[in-house]
């Protein structure tokens, strides 16, 4: 897969899942949207879908953003631990 199709595939999937904000989310001044994943684990998969979530980020907020809001992405690092809170066991 071209890194071209990851990123539109990325960005697709950003805004999919768009439609699923809670609606607090959009009473904000700013729409936090959040992921966490193993970039460290997978650097040569994760990453370039990164990259495609903030370029769409960016893009979308170059645009004036949706509604007059910006989005904010926060992504965190599992360390390839799903069941753990920023890569430590609990």
């Amino acid at each position: 897969m071209t890194q071209r199709r990851q990123i539109a595939l990325a960005a697709a999937s950003f805004v999919m899942g768009l439609s699923v904000l809670p609606l607090g989310a959009l009473a904000q001044g700013t729409i936090k949207i959040g992921e966490v994943n193993s970039y460290k684990a997978q650097p040569a998969f994760l990453e370039p879908y990164k990259k495609g979530m903030e370029l769409a980020v960016e893009e979308i907020n170059a645009a004036g953003g949706v509604n007059g809001k910006k989005f904010e992405l926060i992504t965190r690092d599992d360390n390839a631990s799903p069941g753990s809170r920023n890569g430590n066991s609990l």
